[in-house]
């Protein structure tokens, strides 16, 4: 009679295996990832389950899952969770119930023989059943020591496979921006492209937090090249990319200090409409300052020159040329903001909110995404006046 195996295809026992680690108690907070992390040791080969414990301080566990009970199946098995030791916290080998059960009854020291080969690895052993409730682990694995690279490798792999909803940054995230954290570039992009659809979601479902914005019109994006080596950044604005230098909009910038958050005004269109504006609507311009500043002392002004480079304004440097503390912007400082401006040939203003730096516990929860829009929501006077 043909034996008859309780999963035809491999695969078929990977989502039980991942609902497993996911319920088991000393895998507590566990999220899975299933044959997507891939394993750089040996082309091609991928990781069954995958597993990662963050508050375990990105404890991984790796499954290598067999559907039956050969010497060729179970040597594989070992080879490739000594590979995965490598990198891994806890390696297992999963099988399934009812193929163990046919083994020991024909082959009971062979069976013997194959748990102290993985037990003497360091290697576990899960048995499978048609449901995660029916698994259990038939021997624990040993943590046994990684290869630090190796292992920062597939911790970012299932950090990005697992990241679903924005929930803040980690202190090393920003060390991508001075050179000494390259491989966790994809998982940081991630983090900023769930950022901006919190901030977007937020605006959305608050209109009335911000009048001077049309929610219908409403554009939040990580631009193709808003991803740089040494910061990133991103915009809202009412339009999008092709036009967003035209309109004032918000610019968010990531880098190694922080987060931080500007009103942009960026080409002549939008700073000559500044100039006409504060010349015949100035105490409308002090007013909605006042009310900047009753909020925070720390806004502040600032102009920069663009210089042309080669007759090309897309290649134009900026610099640096003045600052002003919105707490002592009066009617005088108004003139010498006139007088600056039309000295300046290419000039951008920015009203730049105060910053959030990496000792800012709001960083590293989801408090940062709540100051985005925070931000936001506090300079629509402003935006309303350059509008």
């Amino acid at each position: 009679m043909a034996k008859i195996l309780s999963f035809s295809r491999e695969d078929r026992m990977y989502g039980i295996i991942a609902d497993f680690l996911q319920h088991e108690r000393r895998f507590s907070g566990c999220r899975t990832v299933v044959n997507k992390v891939y394993f750089n040791l040996l082309k091609g080969w991928r990781i069954d389950v995958a597993g990662l414990i963050e508050k375990k301080n990105n404890y991984i566990i790796a499954v290598e899952a067999k559907k039956d009970i050969s010497p060729e199946s179970i040597l594989q098995a070992i080879s490739q969770g000594e590979m995965y030791q490598k990198t891994c916290n806890e390696v297992y080998i999963a099988l399934p119930s009812d193929e163990i059960d046919n083994f020991k009854k024909e082959n009971k020291t062979e069976w013997e023989n194959i748990v102290d080969l993985c037990r003497v690895k360091g290697i576990g052993i899960i048995r499978v059943g048609t449901q995660w409730q029916d698994c259990r682990i038939l021997n624990e694995a040993m943590r046994i020591p990684r290869y630090d690279n190796l292992y920062r490798e597939i911790v970012n792999q299932l950090n990005f496979e697992t990241l679903e909803s924005f929930q803040g940054f980690e202190e090393h995230d920003f060390d991508y921006f001075i050179g000494i954290a390259d491989e966790k570039a994809a998982v940081l992009k991630k983090k900023i492209q769930l950022l901006i659809e919190k901030i977007r979601h937020s605006m959305l479902s608050k209109p009335r937090d911000f009048p001077a914005i049309d929610p219908r019109k409403l554009v939040a994006e990580l631009p193709l090249k808003g991803f740089r080596r040494d910061f990133c950044w991103f915009f809202v604005a009412e339009v999008g990319r092709e036009k967003v230098a035209y309109v004032p909009h918000f610019t968010f910038h990531v880098d190694q200090e922080g987060v931080s958050c500007m009103l942009s005004l960026q080409t002549i269109r939008t700073t000559d409409k500044f100039v006409e504006k504060l010349r015949n609507q100035r105490d409308d311009f002090l007013d909605a300052l006042k009310r900047l500043r009753d909020v925070s002392e720390e806004y502040k002004l600032k102009i920069w020159e663009q210089v042309p480079k080669k007759g090309r304004r897309s290649q134009m440097p900026w610099r640096s040329m003045y600052s002003f503390n919105v707490g002592y912007i009066d009617e005088d400082v108004v003139e010498l903001i006139l007088s600056k401006l039309a000295s300046i040939r290419y000039p951008v203003v920015r009203v730049l909110c105060p910053p959030v730096k990496r000792d800012d516990s709001r960083l590293y929860t989801n408090e940062i995404a709540e100051k985005c829009t925070d931000w936001i929501k506090e300079l629509q006077e402003i935006y309303k006046f350059l509008s």
